[in-house]
């Protein structure tokens, strides 16, 4: 293996487009990371890329033995829960750090003991009823939501709710449903949407989202202190597109220890 080798190899790898012309098919994305998993367990082509100028490589503290190429990413990518399970390590989060003193990617951050509601407000992108209920992207309404949080947090515990695309009132009924419980409650400020992202991967004690938001999905995988994840599931009659069961309990021992996949059958007046 030489120089011109390596770089033939990556400039040969497949981008491809998904039958939606909006990133790589998973079948695609599988294959590309396949190809990364062998080339870092080949030594020669390891050996040829630490040489070779011009090509980007993380610096792991600046030691060449265990720095490795970076993938990139051009246009939309979307990893579902499916490829998560299959390429998931622990080591994940420690790739995909956030610049904590940079204000205009971290500036509001939660408390050591508050626990944390998203909201993701799919009807703020999804305004067809017949979509947002059909396919699945429907989330508790204020009152179940209360519910699913005081079956296991204690009367006076300190809940954040983080709802940045929240459609009219609907952050402020969170937050007196979670009040009547008695949870001493709070909205996080507006922030950007990197900013959110930036909270709702420092939280500490506990988390909760939907299940289908990909966004409350990827704060938790680069979270490397959260204690307890619930990204709960609905099922609810008007529903036409199951939850495949099979592709979102997590297969790493470590990730399961730490976020649950809850699949709640309710009415369709419990979901908006």
């Amino acid at each position: 293996t030489n120089n011109d080798t390596l770089v033939e190899w990556a400039s040969s790898l497949p981008l491809g487009v998904s039958s939606t012309n909006v990133g790589p098919s998973p079948d695609q994305i599988r294959d590309q990371l396949r190809n990364y998993a062998a080339m870092l367990r080949d030594p020669d082509i390891m050996d040829a890329y630490r040489h070779t100028e011009g090509l980007g490589w993380s610096d792991n503290n600046n030691d060449d033995e265990s720095s490795h190429p970076f993938l990139y990413n051009i246009g939309l990518f979307h990893a579902n829960q499916r490829l998560i399970n299959e390429f998931w390590s622990p080591g994940l989060a420690s790739y995909l750090a956030f610049d904590t003193n940079d204000t205009l990617c971290c500036d509001n951050m939660p408390a050591e003991d508050e626990h944390v509601f998203h909201f993701r407000s799919f009807k703020a992108d999804l305004r067809d009823p017949r979509k947002l209920f059909g396919w699945g992207f429907a989330e508790l309404r204020p009152e179940p939501a209360a519910e699913l949080l005081a079956g296991t947090l204690a009367r006076g515990s300190k809940v954040v709710i983080v709802s940045g695309r929240a459609v009219g009132n609907r952050t402020d009924m969170y937050r007196e449903a979670f009040e009547r419980r008695g949870f001493a409650t709070r909205e996080a400020p507006g922030q950007s949407g990197l900013q959110d992202f930036c909270f709702l991967s420092h939280v500490r004690a506990s988390f909760w989202g939907v299940q289908k938001s990909t966004y409350a999905t990827w704060s938790t995988l680069t979270n490397m202190h959260l204690r307890n994840a619930t990204l709960y599931g609905v099922e609810y009659p008007s529903r036409t597109r199951k939850i495949p069961i099979e592709d979102i309990q997590p297969l790493d021992k470590d990730v399961a220890k730490v976020v649950h996949f809850p699949i709640l059958f309710v009415k369709d007046e419990d979901v908006w």
